[in-house]
């Protein structure tokens, strides 16, 4: 059968074009990561991040085990939302400006996966997955992991690099070390410096934002 065309002759591009899998155009050939192989949801995750260079990854995970891990899955996933289950088709949904490797920490707790739990991540990792976890409501689903977390931001805070000290400030505030937090603010504020603009900028030139996470905060 041929494709119709216009009155030049041409074949119309708008009836040539082929319906395509919204789940296969974002993964682009990349497989999906099976969090659950049995899963009925498609997240497709970091699209939206140019800094990471895996970025966009798509996670198969079960809806009920999100939906089981946190208030806030349950009404996005069983809500009146556009991420809600379609009659037809994958169900997938798009969370462009998560971190795919802070969610698939994340994903494999609440699917129970802990063997790829680590005990010992970076710490930008780390400061990734509490962010996230407070976005979606899970900081509880953490507690097992938390002594051995904080290990690690302790074991970062002799560090002099102004973005890996205010990682070690955030992950200190979230996981409720209160002499590690105020240790590291106190650094953090003597060692740094008003610019032009009256931002704080640390020695090493990494500017201090308030980025609404209140990490100046009392606990």
């Amino acid at each position: 059968m041929t494709s119709p065309q216009d009155d030049t002759g041409r074949s119309s591009a708008s009836d040539s074009v082929m319906e395509v899998d919204p789940v296969e155009a974002v993964m682009e050939g990349d497989s999906i990561v099976e969090v659950d192989p049995d899963g009925n949801l498609i997240l497709l995750v970091g699209a939206q991040l140019p800094d990471k260079k895996d970025s966009p990854r798509s996670f198969r995970v079960c809806a009920s085990a999100l939906r089981r891990s946190s208030a806030v899955w349950k009404s996005m996933l069983f809500g009146p939302w556009k991420e809600s289950k379609p009659a037809s088709g994958t169900w997938s949904v798009d969370l462009p400006e998560d971190d795919p490797d802070a969610l698939e920490v994340l994903l494999n707790i609440v699917h129970a996966n802990f063997p790829l739990v680590p005990y010992e991540p970076d710490l930008l990792l780390l400061e990734g997955v509490l962010r996230l976890a407070n976005k979606y409501d899970m900081v509880k689903a953490l507690r097992p992991w938390s002594q051995a977390w904080l290990d690690v931001a302790k074991g970062s805070s002799g560090e002099e690099n102004g973005r890996r000290m205010l990682s070690v400030v955030y992950i200190a505030r979230e996981l409720g070390q209160v002499e590690l937090h105020m240790d590291m603010m106190q650094r953090l504020v003597v060692g740094a410096d008003n610019d032009e603009n009256g931002q704080l900028v640390t020695e090493d030139g990494f500017t201090l934002v308030d980025d609404g996470s209140d990490l100046f905060g009392e606990f």
